[in-house]
């Protein structure tokens, strides 16, 4: 399977920019099979690369295939799976027209999230890559999108108990009108079990290093340095460990001597800030030539 990396900070810090240098350093300098992929709803690879980007993967470069994910379009997926099963599991319902409430279960808390998920979940498994390079939209989704797992479990958890229990009961009363007859067992429970075995993988994929490496990336700025640690913290209760803290867009003068403890750890990057406008392959490709050691660091 793929080693997946994860770009996250506040808006603005650069985090399309490096997922981009990052891609086209593994694609053509390291030689390795890279897919990079934009889950932020507001995307920008396209204007990075100067290329027009959508749902179908472009190939940039020999081993670089890049495409901006839509997300509303996972959204709607979802919904309709969603609305599916429950026609599916309870045909008695027909009074229930579930399709014209589709239009409002979009902006439902929590979907935009899923349809994250899912449109990971697609990627992850149907594509052969060494790398699957994710750039995340701002700070707040992008945790929502972590700790998606860790909440669906705890409901879907309390939900097979839940069905346990009502199975025991249903089955003591028809073992008393049936005898010994066996009864087939219980298609919800086995798709509460299916759902709970997907959610302790993707939370075994996020937590894992083997498998994925998470970059916070940040700069100077006291608002981004704030939220830089807001983010190790909240990760940290989810059991996910940042790989590296790129400190990004740093003037040739300034002074780092202040910065908090987060920033002195040894663990992160420094890239100041371009003398030109990191647009296009060649400015790409010169950024990556100024960098190389810094990113060779990050292997």
């Amino acid at each position: 399977m793929p080693r997946c990396v994860f770009l996250l900070g506040k808006g603005g810090v650069g985090k399309s920019t490096l997922a981009a240098v990052l891609a086209l350093y593994r694609a053509r300098l390291k030689n390795q099979s890279v897919r990079l992929i934009s889950l932020d709803p507001a995307h920008n690879l396209s204007d990075i690369f100067q290329v027009p980007l959508g749902e179908k993967p472009r190939i940039i470069i020999e081993n670089l295939k890049v495409q901006q994910i839509d997300v509303q379009k996972w959204m709607h997926r979802y919904i309709k799976s969603a609305s599916d099963k429950i026609k599916s599991t309870y045909r008695y319902l027909t009074a229930v027209n579930l399709d014209r409430h589709l239009d409002i279960l979009q902006h439902a808390p929590g979907i935009e999230e899923y349809a994250m998920i899912l449109a990971y979940e697609h990627t992850y498994e149907k594509y052969i890559s060494d790398y699957l390079i994710f750039d995340l939209p701002p700070t707040g989704l992008a945790l929502r999108f972590f700790n998606l797992p860790q909440l669906s479990l705890v409901w879907l958890r309390k939900l097979a108990e839940l069905r346990s229990t009502i199975i025991k009961k249903r089955d003591l009363i028809t073992q008393i009108k049936l005898g010994k007859k066996r009864i087939e067992r219980d298609k919800i429970s086995r798709h509460l079990q299916r759902e709970i075995d997907r959610y302790v993988s993707l939370q075994s994929i996020f937590q894992n290093r083997k498998k994925s490496l998470l970059y916070i990336i940040t700069n100077p700025d006291p608002l981004a340095r704030n939220e830089t640690e807001f983010i190790k913290i909240r990760l940290g209760k989810l059991g996910i460990q940042p790989a590296a803290v790129i400190l990004n867009k740093v003037k040739p003068d300034h002074d780092l001597s202040d910065s908090p403890d987060h920033m002195q750890t040894g663990e992160q990057a420094i890239f100041k800030t371009a003398s030109q406008s990191v647009v296009g392959l060649n400015a790409l490709d010169d950024f990556i030539t100024q960098n190389e050691q810094i990113l060779a660091g990050l292997d």
